[in-house]
């Protein structure tokens, strides 16, 4: 669970604006409550990347903070763009406080290219991060008991949202949030989701629902899904919601009920401040005497996985896939369950060995970050092409100034492991008779060539756009490798430049850079490295040192090609993700930069 210590309440007395209104907060914590059901009602840290790109090139430090405040992982948060009592606004105008009502700053915008859709998405995140309440310092610190606590200690899978977490993530949020000055303005998070609820209640008249009187009055700021099975071992789903007012949550319960057509098995049950909704009375009663008696925080796989997901986080997650296969394999008839438990299915691994997943969504001034991690699991492949991978070096040896690239490490190993699969199978001698003919008539041995010039790290990428071309009928790309003999990769590499200026109206080249192997249409590339670049080194800072696979995308160079962007795209820089291993477990992530 969230805690707020005294470091949280110093940090939200610093950073807070001085015309915040303080109010008291209106719910409470009466999870010690006896609580009555109803019938038929509704229901280790990623390691800092520190290596420099292959082939030899100075060591990057992708971990170093940005310039914005990025805080190494593992830190307190670092702000160098923020003096210790920050220089906000005295008297900054927040239009519609009183009626508690979303003030957009100007019509929304309809579009299908990628920075406006991105820009939208980060906005409405930015608010909901920023939501939680920051009317008064009682309501930052994170107050009123989690919905763990309502989750049975077997359950198999578990999510959660938190609008209100502890202060120094509300702070931080708020920060974030004043980023965007064009984006909504709310003061708390039920300003946000009042706003959302009330159109969607608006939206269907025949539900006969109105959000402000019948929904508003007890809905809470936390929610929760989980999966457990059940007493045959079947899985069975419950959500948990946090209430102000139990009395006006039955009502409105019962309300929602007969007006939505809901199934007449719904059930639920209100328990101090949550309410516990599942498909019949009967699974809602036994998963909360389950709940009573262990729920799972009690759960060490749980715990300890979650530990492992840094900072206060506003989206949680966590799933036992071994445990999952198995309650779903309790439908099938006993033959299959044996063969599904043993992966002798279809050749699928043991359930047993599928280990957990746990993921969280977490929020800095400068960023907001996913990031998850695999535990337990004995399927992995630890293999070179895993384990000592370098995609994201790869990925920063691409031109400096390159809108978007991606990067996969050790594809070489990777297509010898697919190739020996496929030839072990019924039509592995037909495939290299293909491979045969089609390297004969290139000229080249496949797949021995190509995998050769793939090497060990191989990264393409969009090396600029144009506003007149905003389709990429014209783009310009390079294709970058690290192979293992370049001399015969650059044979290789021209033979396939060849063919796709053949193909198209464009000229393709091959070069050899050093170690590397470059095949490119841009004729005037860039001559620094994408590695340097700012936004990249912001994106991706804190990425683990081992990848095998590494993207980026510089949001704010593509929104500046966007002629109907909404102007909250000048303030997003880039977008970062990886796949890779720290500490023997793997790992992923994204990170979206503002600038």
């Amino acid at each position: 669970m969230l805690s707020t210590n005294e470091a949280d309440h110093a940090s939200a007395d610093q950073s807070l604006p001085d015309n915040i209104v303080m109010t008291e907060h209106q719910g409470s914590d009466n999870s010690d409550q006896s609580g009555d059901s109803h019938q038929g009602g509704p229901s280790g840290q990623p390691g800092q990347y520190d290596g420099g790109a292959a082939g030899g090139n100075a060591a990057q430090q992708y971990g170093t903070p940005p310039v914005t405040g990025s805080p190494a992982y593992g830190q307190p948060p670092l702000q160098p763009g923020y003096p210790s009592q920050p220089d906000y606004p005295t008297q900054p105008t927040y239009a519609g406080f009183g009626t508690g009502d979303i003030i957009m700053a100007g019509p929304a915008q309809r579009t299908r290219r990628l920075a406006p859709v991105i820009t939208s998405v980060v906005a409405v995140l930015a608010i909901i991060l920023a939501g939680g309440g920051f009317a008064a310092y009682k309501l930052l610190a994170s107050s009123g008991s989690q919905p763990d606590k309502w989750a049975p200690a077997n359950s198999i899978a578990y999510a959660k949202i938190d609008l209100n977490p502890s202060a120094s993530a509300k702070v931080a949020a708020w920060e974030f949030e004043q980023k965007f000055p064009d984006a909504p303005k709310v003061a708390s998070a039920d300003q946000l989701k009042d706003a959302l609820l009330s159109r969607m209640f608006a939206s269907d008249p025949t539900a006969n629902l109105n959000y402000d009187t019948d929904i508003k009055p007890w809905l809470g700021d936390r929610l929760a899904l989980a999966a457990y099975p059940d007493a045959a071992g079947r899985p069975t789903a419950i959500g948990i919601i946090e209430v102000k007012d139990a009395g006006k949550a039955r009502a409105g319960i019962e309300k929602v009920k007969a007006s939505s057509g809901a199934d007449a098995s719904t059930g639920y049950s209100i328990q101090g401040n949550y309410v516990i909704v599942g498909q019949d009375q009967a699974s809602v009663d036994a998963a909360v005497a389950a709940a009573r008696k262990s729920n799972i925080t009690s759960n060490h796989n749980f715990s300890s996985d979650l530990a492992t997901i840094k900072g206060d986080r506003v989206v949680t997650a966590w799933w036992d896939l071994g445990a999952t296969m198995k309650a779903l394999s309790s439908s099938l008839p006993a033959e299959a369950q044996g063969l599904l438990s043993s992966g002798s299915l279809a050749g699928l691994p043991n359930t047993s060995d599928l280990g957990r997943v746990v993921m969280g969504v977490r929020v800095q001034p400068s960023f907001v970050e996913l990031e998850g991690r695999v535990l337990g699991s004995k399927t992995t492949d630890q293999s070179k092409a895993f384990v000592n991978g370098d995609a994201l070096g790869t990925l920063g040896d691409l031109p400096g100034g390159s809108v978007m690239g991606v990067a996969l490490a050790n594809p070489e190993q990777l297509i010898k492991t697919e190739l020996s699969t496929l030839n072990s199978g019924l039509l592995g001698g037909g495939l290299q008779s293909e491979l045969d003919q089609a390297g004969a008539q290139l000229g080249i041995k496949l797949p021995d060539d190509l995998e050769n010039l793939l090497g060990s790290g191989v990264a393409i990428g969009l090396d600029s756009v144009s506003a007149k071309d905003p389709n990429l009928n014209q783009a310009l790309f390079t294709l970058l490798s690290h192979p293992d003999d370049a001399s015969a990769a650059l044979h290789t590499a021209k033979v396939l430049a060849s063919l796709l200026s053949a193909q198209g109206n464009v000229s393709v080249t091959a070069a050899a850079q050093g170690a590397n192997v470059v095949m490119t249409n841009d004729g005037k590339p860039s001559a620094g490295k994408l590695a340097d670049d700012a936004p990249f080194k912001n994106a991706l800072s804190g990425a683990p040192a081992k990848s095998v696979v590494a993207g980026y995308v510089n949001i704010g160079a593509l929104a500046s090609t966007t002629l109907d962007a909404p102007a909250a795209a000048k303030h997003l820089d880039g977008l970062g993700f990886y796949i890779g291993v720290d500490s023997s477990s793997p790992v992923f992530g994204a990170r979206l930069t503002i600038k």
